[in-house]
């Protein structure tokens, strides 16, 4: 790994500065060999190789400090971790719950609007969503029965009293799938 082209030299004054572990404070007699020369913030986030940067570490220290930024340094280092970022799932949860709110905020509107005596067309302008939406949010809207005629209520919904306009009160033609043997009524 090429840590630029002084590295031998910031390394020798990096030992030169710490002379024992920076953990746990063992020498490079204890140790073994010389101490190891640790990036603090590791060399492929920052690039950078500063003396404040940089820590000496004996080797077992370095081997539980270098996990790549993967847990962070600060337990070992005793210094304040950085802030950690939150997950994607909270971030989804987070959405979710703003969504939720902005959502009851434009139900409570458009119900305002409704009883003022908005159109859902009107009221989906207003709030900038379809009207089908507001149509869901209002639930069935009914119409005030009209007066009776001939002693029959208006219909509510649907086709008026004897079926579609023009088919007598006939049922509709029942689909066979092909293939299949025609039903006869007895």
């Amino acid at each position: 790994m090429g840590y630029g082209p002084r590295w031998k030299a910031i390394k020798e004054q990096v030992r030169a500065r710490d002379r024992v572990c920076r953990s746990c404070g063992k020498t490079p007699e204890r140790n073994g060999r010389a101490l190891d020369v640790h990036h603090l913030v590791p060399f492929r986030f920052s690039g950078d190789n500063s003396l404040e940067n940089l820590s000496a570490l004996c080797r077992s220290c370095h081997m539980r400090a270098d996990d790549h930024g993967r847990r962070g340094w600060a337990p070992l280092l005793r210094m304040e971790a950085p802030a950690r970022s939150p997950s994607q799932r909270e971030m989804r949860r987070r959405r979710g719950e703003a969504q939720r709110a902005s959502r009851a905020t434009l139900r409570a509107e458009a119900r305002a609007l409704s009883a003022s005596g908005g159109s859902l067309r009107e009221i989906a302008k207003v709030l900038g969503v379809s009207h089908q939406t507001i149509s869901n949010w209002l639930g069935p809207v009914r119409p005030a029965p009209a007066a009776p005629s001939g002693g029959r209520p208006a219909p509510l919904f649907g086709f008026p009293p004897g079926g579609r306009p023009g088919h007598a009160g006939e049922s509709p033609p029942r689909y066979e799938p092909r293939g299949a043997p025609a039903r006869r009524c007895a």
